[in-house]
């Protein structure tokens, strides 16, 4: 193949021995070179902010998905409390009643006023507390109706930790690791006032 086919196939131009280029053809060459260059930086640059900007679309669409699942959690776990919350407050917390009366997620109401489906325990802290069998509501001593429950007769036998109270050292909230003085569930209505009130300790370890 002869060199004019295999610039015409290259496309280039190959310089003639002894061919001496004029300073206006060396000018307009680095000038043409200037310009690709610039092109090729250019495309680089748009090449990076379109994948700068692909992943900040990636990241605001997962930062959407968690904001959605985060929400959904939340709103399932809000239902959930006022549910608990509305049955704990419809709950007579006593027992007896008909068999044919309990179904999942109702409300029974005992009819046993004599006794009443209480758990009675002491927690190692000195802390003493009643739970209902039925609805799960508790009572600990900073609860407003403490008194009230701690009044309720209960043929259920009381309960104490093993080795029994032992000090309370730590006297901080809950989440840090302090006894627990109140119910989780926040109580809603005052129980009627049909007991003496002076007659029941308030069962709370010495400091609180």
């Amino acid at each position: 193949m002869s060199q004019e086919n295999e610039e015409v196939r290259l496309n280039i131009r190959v310089p003639k021995p002894n061919e001496v280029k004029s300073q206006s053809e060396l000018d307009r060459e680095e000038s043409e070179l200037r310009v690709q260059a610039e092109k090729l930086r250019m495309k680089r640059e748009l090449m990076e902010i379109e994948k700068l900007e692909y992943d900040l679309s990636k990241i605001k669409q997962e930062a959407a998905r968690e904001k959605v699942t985060h929400d959904q959690v939340e709103a399932v776990l809000s239902d959930t409390r006022a549910d608990t919350e509305n049955l704990q407050s419809a709950c007579n917390h006593q027992k007896g009643g008909a068999s044919e009366d309990f179904r999942s997620g109702a409300v029974v109401m005992g009819n046993d006023a004599t006794n009443y489906a209480l758990i009675d325990h002491t927690f190692s802290s000195g802390v003493r507390f009643r739970m209902c069998q039925r609805c799960g509501k508790t009572w600990f001593p900073k609860d407003f109706d403490y008194r009230w429950a701690m009044s309720r007769p209960t043929k259920n036998s009381r309960s104490i930790a093993a080795g029994g109270p032992a000090l309370v050292r730590n006297r901080g909230p809950v989440e840090k690791g302090g006894p627990r003085m109140e119910s989780e569930i926040p109580h809603r209505s005052q129980p009627k006032p049909d007991f003496d009130v002076s007659t029941v300790p308030s069962q709370a370890p010495e400091g609180y």
